[in-house]
């Protein structure tokens, strides 16, 4: 486990032979039915790659994971050294961390709010090839403590590169 003061635990990492199987047919993927967002999500990453390694961006569809769109997000690490695109943040991820403006890159996320936390170790994930957890507390732009939960997990469109990170995060103020 890495521990981070400032930005959370790295909790976990998921093993390439974590395979997701179809439920009886009442979901659309295996573990939708779960209440933990960051669950959720990986549980859809592992229906969508299948037996692959990876999943990929094309693959992603917001009609079937709409309980979870909000929150998501998806970084373009394809060329890291042009700076890390943000190619997608849900309504709610935007709502808690990027209010008025959409950031085009992750150095524009500041590092105090849900999306700064939850996108913090995406290197890791490109690094490792596999997906984290990581959850923690911070204090937020209006001085509160927030305790957050989120998942990062590799795509890759040629299943040799990844070339996207996509993301949930989760959080709520501390003793609320």
């Amino acid at each position: 486990m890495l521990n981070d003061p400032g930005h959370g635990q790295l909790e976990h990492a998921v093993t390439s032979e974590d395979r997701c199987l179809a439920a009886n047919g009442t979901e659309a993927y295996a573990g939708q039915r779960e209440r933990r967002l960051s669950l959720r999500l990986l549980n859809y990453w592992r229906h969508l790659r299948g037996v692959r390694e990876f999943a990929t961006y094309r693959e992603i569809d917001f009609g079937v994971i709409p309980e979870i769109a909000p929150h998501l997000f998806i970084l373009d690490v394809s060329n890291p050294r042009a700076g890390v695109p943000v190619m997608y943040v849900g309504e709610e991820m935007t709502r808690t961390s990027v209010p008025g403006a959409q950031p085009s890159t992750i150095a524009d996320v500041r590092p105090d709010t849900l999306l700064g936390r939850s996108s913090y170790y995406y290197e890791q994930v490109v690094r490792r090839r596999c997906p984290i957890t990581i959850g923690g507390e911070f204090v937020n732009p209006d001085g509160a403590v927030s305790m957050f939960r989120s998942v990062m997990a590799p795509l890759s469109d040629d299943g040799l590169m990844i070339d996207a990170v996509l993301g949930v995060g989760s959080c709520k103020v501390k003793g609320q």
